[in-house]
C-alpha cells in the first residue's frame, strides 16, 4: 500500500471512531475564569498580540515575549521559543500542520499563516500538553479560525480591512464574509499584501520584497447548540519573493483542505467528540536568476512537499474533578526537491543534487491526558504519548548528472546508506498547580518530549557547488529526547499580575547542525550530529494599570545553551531581551510606545558555522495608536523602529546556495497605517 493510501485508510477509520471535542486549554473568549493560566500560555486575537501589521505568522509572533525568529527576507519569519526552532516547535493551522517545500526554511508552517485571517493565536511555552502532536519540546503553536452558530434572525457577519506600511511601499487588503443561519454557514475570507525591498536604518535596500495572496472558503453545519461540522478550503500564493541569500523564490503556492466534526456534548458513551482531517500540499520553487541579473551557475530548484493526517480526540469527564483526554493522530510527509543548473537560463535542466530525494515520513501516535482536581486549591495534568515513526528516501540511489547519489554522499559522511529508519518514541509530563490564597498560584511540570528528526535533518542530500560544500543529512541520526523541569508563579490583584517561570531542560542526543565539518578528503561540509546539549532560562512579565486608563507591561526572558559533548555554547541561542510598554486607553482611544533592549551575544558556536558572529545589543522604539471613528470602524496607525536603527537579530539563517551564514538586518524607520471595519 502506498503511503498516501495508507494515510486513506487510517483517516478513514478514525472518522467513524469516537473522539473528542473541547479543547483542555480555554479560548481567550473566557480567560476571566476564576483559574489563573499558567504563564506558559499566551492566547488572544491577533491583533492582540501586535499593534503592528505583521507579514506573516512568524513575524507576528515575535510579538509574544520571550518569542524570536530569524528573518530571511521580507516573509518567512521562522520562530524561535525558549532556544528552540523549526521542528522542535509544534505549529498548527485549524488542527492541521504545513511543512513548507524549501529545504533550507525559506517558507516555514508561518509562512502560509496570514494573520488577519485567523480568528484566535494561541502559544503554548515549553511542553505542557500532549494532545497535539509528538515533540513540541520547544512549545506549540495554533492558528485557529473560530466561526460561532448564527443567532436567529443574524444572517451576516463581515470585516474588511486594509493597511499601508511607508518601509517597502507595502499595501495589504483583507475580507471576510459569513453568512447563515443557526443551522449553518458559509464563511470566505481573502487576503492580499504586496512589498517592496525594504530599507534598514542605513538606507541601504534589503532584499525583501513579496506578493502574497490568500482565499479561505468555510462550510459549517450547526445543527444545534454543541455541534459543528466544517469544511474548508484554502489556496495560497506567493509571487516574487525575494531572499538576502543567492536564491528567491519566483512563486510558491500552497493548496489545502479540512474537514473536522466537534460535538460538545454525550455521544457514544464520551461526553465529547472532535474529528479532524486535513491535507496541504505545498509547491515551492527557488532559483537564483528569474529575479536577479548575471548569476556564475544558473539554478533552480522545484520542490513538493505535502502533509496530510488527522486526528480523534475523546473527553470524559470522571465526575466533577476529573477531565480526561484520550485521542490518536497521524501526519504523514511526502517531500521531493530537487536542484538543476546549467550555463543560461533556457538550459537549467541538469540534476545537480536530489536534496529531498522521495522522502516519506509517517507518524502515528496514541496519548491521554487527564486534569484532576485536588481539592478547592489543587489541581493535576498528567499526559502520556506513544508516537510510531517511520521514515525512507525513495530515490537515495539515484545518480545525479556527476554520477553521485545521496547514498553515495550519505555513504562519505556517515558510513551508511538511507535504508528505511524506525523509532518508537514515549513522551508525557506531570503539572501540578496550586494556588497560595486567591491572588497567587504557583506551578511546577516535569516532562518528557521526544523529537524525530525532520527530512532535511535526515536526508537531505545536497551536492558540493563551486560555492559550498556538500550538505548532508544523517540516515541514522537519533532522536532529540528533552527532559524538562520548570516552574512557575503568578500573582494577579485587582490592576497587577505578575508572571514568573523557570526551567531547565536536559537535551539527549541534541541535533546539532556542524558546517565546520570536513570530507574524508578534507572538504568542508555541512553534516547533522547527535550532541547531548543542556538548555536553562527564564520569562517574567509585571503589568500594572495606573488610575483608570493608564497600564505599564515589563518584560523579560533569557536562554543560556551550552553543548555538553563539545564544551561549546549552544548555536543560535538569543540573548538577554526585556521590553518596557506604556499604554493610555480610553473607549475609543488608545496611544502606547514600545522599547524592546536586547543585550549583547558573546556566548556564540563560531567552530560549528552555525553562528555567523557576536552580536550587538540594541534598542528599538515603538509607538502605536488606536482610534474608534465610530462603532464597527477602528483606524490604527504607528511608526516602528522610530529612531530608525540599524540592527539584526542574532539568530541568522544559512543560505542554502553559498553555505554561509547570514544575518539580514531589520527594517529601519516604518510608518503604517490600518483602517478596519465590522459590521
Amino acid at each position: 500500500m502506498s503511503k498516501r493510501g495508507l494515510a486513506t485508510a487510517v483517516l478513514s477509520t478514525l472518522a467513524v471512531q469516537p473522539a473528542l471535542a473541547q479543547d483542555v486549554i480555554l479560548p481567550e473568549t473566557v480567560v476571566e475564569a476564576t483559574r489563573i493560566t499558567p504563564p506558559s500560555l499566551e492566547s488572544a486575537a491577533p491583533e492582540e498580540l501586535s499593534e503592528a501589521p505583521a507579514a506573516d505568522g512568524g513575524e507576528l509572533l515575535r510579538s509574544v515575549p520571550g518569542v524570536w525568529g530569524s528573518r530571511f527576507g521580507g516573509a518567512g519569519t521562522d520562530p524561535t521559543i525558549r532556544g528552540q526552532d523549526e521542528t522542535q516547535l509544534n505549529v498548527l493551522t485549524d488542527g492541521g500542520y504545513t511543512h513548507g517545500g524549501c529545504p533550507n526554511r525559506m517558507d516555514p508552517p508561518t509562512a502560509y499563516a496570514v494573520p488577519e485571517t485567523f480568528d484566535r493565536v494561541e502559544v503554548i511555552k515549553g511542553s505542557q500538553t500532549v494532545l497535539y502532536g509528538g515533540g513540541g519540546s520547544g512549545g506549540t503553536v495554533r492558528f485557529e479560525r473560530d466561526t460561532p452558530p448564527f443567532r436567529e434572525g443574524e444572517g451576516l457577519r463581515a470585516e474588511v480591512g486594509g493597511g499601508y506600511r511607508s518601509n517597502a511601499d507595502a499595501k495589504e487588503g483583507y475580507a471576510d464574509v459569513a453568512a447563515g443561519t443557526p443551522t449553518g454557514y458559509a464563511r470566505l475570507i481573502g487576503s492580499y499584501s504586496d512589498a517592496d525591498s525594504y530599507e534598514d536604518g542605513d538606507g541601504n535596500e534589503v532584499r525583501s520584497a513579496y506578493t502574497h495572496r490568500d482565499g479561505n472558503l468555510l462550510l459549517g453545519y450547526t445543527p444545534d447548540d454543541h455541534t459543528t461540522l466544517e469544511l474548508g478550503a484554502e489556496a495560497f500564493r506567493a509571487e516574487d519573493t525575494l531572499y538576502a541569500g543567492m536564491m528567491d523564490s519566483p512563486e510558491s503556492e500552497k493548496d489545502g483542505a479540512r474537514l473536522s466534526f466537534e460535538r460538545e456534548a454525550p455521544v457514544g458513551g464520551l461526553d465529547g467528540l472532535t474529528v479532524e482531517a486535513y491535507y496541504n500540499d505545498v509547491y515551492h520553487l527557488m532559483d537564483n536568476y528569474s529575479l536577479r541579473d548575471d548569476p556564475m551557475m544558473f539554478m533552480r530548484t522545484p520542490s513538493d512537499s505535502t502533509t496530510y493526517g488527522g486526528r480523534v480526540l475523546g473527553e470524559v469527564f470522571a465526575g466533577a474533578s476529573s477531565h480526561w483526554t484520550v485521542g490518536v493522530d497521524y501526519q504523514g510527509r511526502e517531500r521531493e526537491a530537487i536542484r538543476y543548473q546549467g550555463m543560461s537560463a533556457d538550459n537549467v535542466n541538469a540534476v545537480q543534487s536530489l536534496m529531498w530525494p522521495d522522502i516519506s515520513q509517517d507518524q502515528l501516535g496514541v496519548f491521554t491526558q487527564v486534569d484532576h482536581e485536588l481539592g478547592s486549591a489543587d489541581r493535576v495534568r498528567v499526559g502520556l504519548r506513544y508516537d510510531r515513526v517511520t521514515t525512507d528516501a525513495g530515490r537515495a540511489d539515484e545518480a545525479t548528472a556527476s554520477g553521485t547519489s545521496p547514498d553515495d554522499l550519505y555513504q562519505r559522511h556517515y558510513g551508511t546508506t538511507a535504508d528505511e529508519q524506525t523509532e518508537d518514541n514515549v513522551g508525557g509530563l506531570l503539572r501540578y498547580g496550586h494556588d497560595f490564597g486567591d491572588a497567587v498560584t504557583g506551578f511546577a511540570t516535569l516532562s518528557r518530549a521526544v523529537r524525530t528528526a525532520d527530512e532535511t535533518e535526515r536526508f537531505l542530500a545536497s551536492e558540493r557547488t563551486m560555492m559550498m560544500g556538500d550538505w548532508v543529512g544523517n540516515p541514522e541520526i537519533d532522536p532529540e529526547q528533552h527532559h524538562q523541569a520548570e516552574l512557575g508563579l503568578v500573582w494577579k490583584r485587582e490592576a497587577t499580575r505578575l508572571e514568573a517561570s523557570a526551567y531547565y531542560n536536559d537535551v539527549t542526543d541534541y541535533i546539532l547542525v556542524d558546517r565546520g565539518a570536513q570530507d574524508p578528503n578534507g572538504n568542508y561540509a555541512t553534516i547533522h550530529r547527535n550532541v547531548d546539549a543542556t538548555l536553562i532560562g527564564g520569562e517574567v512579565s509585571a503589568e500594572q494599570g495606573f488610575g483608570k486608563h493608564w497600564t505599564a507591561r515589563l518584560t523579560g526572558s533569557y536562554v543560556h545553551g551550552e553543548n555538553d559533548t563539545d564544551g561549546e555554547a549552544l548555536s543560535q541561542i538569543p540573548p538577554l531581551e526585556g521590553t518596557l510598554r506604556i499604554a493610555y486607553e480610553r473607549p475609543a482611544f488608545r496611544l502606547g510606545g514600545e522599547v524592546r533592549a536586547v543585550d549583547r551575544q558573546d556566548r556564540v558556536d563560531l567552530a560549528s558555522g552555525q553562528d555567523l558572529q557576536e552580536t550587538a545589543g540594541y534598542a528599538v522604539v515603538n509607538l502605536f495608536s488606536r482610534v474608534r471613528l465610530r462603532e464597527g470602524i477602528k483606524l490604527r496607525l504607528g511608526v516602528d523602529n522610530l529612531l530608525d536603527k540599524t540592527y539584526a537579530t542574532h539568530i541568522n539563517r544559512q543560505d542554502s546556495t553559498s553555505g554561509e551564514a547570514i544575518l539580514v538586518n531589520e527594517p529601519g524607520r516604518s510608518v503604517w497605517a490600518r483602517l478596519e471595519a465590522a459590521f
